[in-house]
């Protein structure tokens, strides 16, 4: 008998078997390519929210810096004016607004600890 006798039920067996697990594996393949080009669109979502997110912070920054510099000329002795209050009142809102979403927030350090529930 041949080694390519495709008469032979065995050998048509296991061709078959063998086309079977090709579909299987190019299935998964298709799959996995999906979720990767999903997760791909994920990311640069995320990349680019990420990106206004920096871009608004840097914005609130040349504000800040007006509004300082409007409070300095006409009221020198302002609190606000100390950037350590400053800093421990953000820390502070930091603190308290992710305290309502779950998590701790050191504000000593400016550090998050972690998740809390």
């Amino acid at each position: 008998m041949s080694a390519n006798n495709f008469s032979d039920p065995n050998f048509a067996y296991a061709m078959g078997v063998q086309r079977g697990r090709i579909e299987r594996a190019e299935s998964n393949a298709a799959s996995w390519r999906s979720h990767a080009k999903n997760l791909e669109e994920k990311l640069k979502i995320a990349e680019e929210a990420q990106m206004f997110r920096e871009v608004a912070r840097e914005a609130t920054v040349v504000v800040l810096e007006a509004a300082l510099a409007a409070l300095s000329a006409k009221d020198p002795s302002s609190p606000l004016l100390d950037g350590n209050l400053r800093e421990q009142m953000r820390r502070r809102h930091i603190a308290d607004t992710l305290a309502a979403k779950g998590y701790q927030f050191d504000i000593s350090k400016g550090e998050l600890i972690g998740k809390t529930r």
